[in-house]
């Protein structure tokens, strides 16, 4: 939030276009160690939601990107068990995401998203919890 806000009257003057990046729709089960960022994330979708309305009069676009399992350091590390809790759920089989394909979600957010689109959270998880 502090940075939303220290850089909202610049992004206001250039009329710039905002994404957030979270994973925030499954939320962490007490029975599966997560990192201590996993907790705050749900609020995040309403800051998102928030900060939409309120910048969304002056032109900037704030949305979220929720990524499912992605292939990072982290995910490397989980229980063979939870990875295949994760497979088992997905809806194309082959690999989790790779950090890239989160990116090009949020730079499409930046770039080539329709300018209706705001306060949205997009979900890049391939099925892996449908709403």
């Amino acid at each position: 939030m502090a940075l939303i806000e220290a850089v909202a009257p610049q992004m206001i003057e250039r009329k710039c276009r905002a994404a957030s990046s979270t994973s925030a729709r499954s939320p962490p089960s007490p029975a599966i160690p997560t990192s201590g960022t996993a907790r705050p994330r749900p609020a995040l979708l309403n800051i998102t939601k928030s900060y939409a309305g309120y910048l969304g009069k002056d032109g900037i676009l704030v949305n979220a990107v929720a990524p499912g399992p992605t292939l990072t350091d982290m995910y490397e590390q989980l229980p063979q068990s939870r990875t295949a809790r994760v497979e088992a759920h997905r809806c194309i089989p082959g690999a989790p995401a790779s950090a890239e394909e989160v990116a090009a979600a949020i730079v499409w957010l930046r770039t080539d998203s329709p300018p209706i689109l705001n306060g949205a959270t997009i979900d890049v998880n391939d099925g892996t919890y449908p709403r």
